[in-house]
Order: structure tokens, then sequence, then C-alpha cells
């Protein structure tokens, strides 16, 4: 609360440093129901081995962009090394060419690897869901994120797409109440 308003919690840690953070934040200003659905869901991500995921997906994926993004760099200056001013990729002066094509292929690679962080969001979403059974505290805890992290609780499509890690608040709340009614 020194530095934000916003209210937080995640999962952090492997082996024997394992933990749920919760801001202070989100412990003041939430009920205890809504506290408990926010753990429960970070159990969620503990229970399907979440962090292994994006560390294995994290690596695979930097391996695979390091490798596109010499390649693509090593066939520019292969084919412009006048108009690059470049004879190899080992001239300092290849830099600007490398962050270029870094950025490129990140924004190639940023909205999948979001859509697969949502993926396992939706998944803890209904670990805690279940593992509850409070579909009104989980609906109520993402209102509240919501106005209290001033989230856009239903972005367009493509904002979406290309900046979200997080299913948006309507689509999750909107999973709540399909969960609800599947469990009257």
């Amino acid at each position: 609360s020194k530095q934000t308003k916003k209210a937080n919690a995640f999962f952090a840690g492997l082996g024997g440093t394992k933990r749920i953070v919760l801001g202070d934040t989100l412990v003041e200003d939430f009920s205890p129901e809504e506290i408990e659905v926010v753990v429960a869901h970070e159990m969620g991500h503990q229970a399907h081995r979440d962090i292994w995921r994006l560390v294995t997906v994290g690596t695979l994926g930097t391996a695979a962009s390091t490798f596109v993004v010499e390649r693509a760099a090593r066939w520019a200056v292969e084919r412009f090394p006048r108009r690059l001013h470049l004879r190899s990729l080992d001239d300092v002066a290849a830099l600007p060419l490398l962050a270029f094509i870094s950025g490129l292929v990140g924004l190639v690679l940023m909205p999948l690897a979001n859509a697969y962080s949502r993926r396992l969001e939706r998944r803890a979403d209904t670990f805690a869901l279940n593992l509850t059974r409070t579909p009104r505290a989980f609906i109520g805890s993402m209102r509240r994120l919501a106005e209290q992290n001033l989230a856009d609780p239903n972005p367009s499509a493509l904002v979406k797409y290309l900046l979200y890690s997080h299913p948006p608040i309507e689509q999750r709340i909107a999973h709540a109440q399909e969960w609800e009614s599947a469990h009257e």
C-alpha cells in the first residue's frame, strides 16, 4: 500500500521456497470469503504445476526466438551488407538490427504467450470455484479487483489478444456464473 492501491496475489517460488503472496491492500479491502477464493485460485496454480509449465514454455520460447532472431539477422546482414553498413553480426553496430528483429519476434510471440497464460488462469479460476464452491465470492472478488486495479472489465478483442495475460474480468465473472448454473 506504500507503492500502490492495487490488490494483488501471486504464487511464487520453486521447491522449498513456494509461497502464496497476498498484497496488504487485498487483505485489508476484501472479505474473508473473497480472500479465500483468491488463495484457492493461487493454489490452483500450484496444483497444476503452472510455475513449471511457464518456466518450460518460457525456456523453449526463448531458445526458439533466439534462433529465429539470429537466423533473420544473419540473413539481413548477408543480403543487405551495404545498406546496413555491417559485415557480420559480431560488429557492435549490429545491436540495433538485433533489437529490431527481437522486437518483431516478440510482437508475434507475446500474444501466443498471453493466450497460454489466459488458459492457465481460467483453469485456476475453475479450481478455485470447485474448491470453495462460492461463485458469489469469486464474482465479488473479481469486481473488487477490477475496481481497485482500474481494470477494463471488457477490453476489445484486439487489446485482449495482444496484451492480456489474464482473462478479462467480465469473462471471469461469466465463467463463475456458468459454473454456478451448472452446479445448482
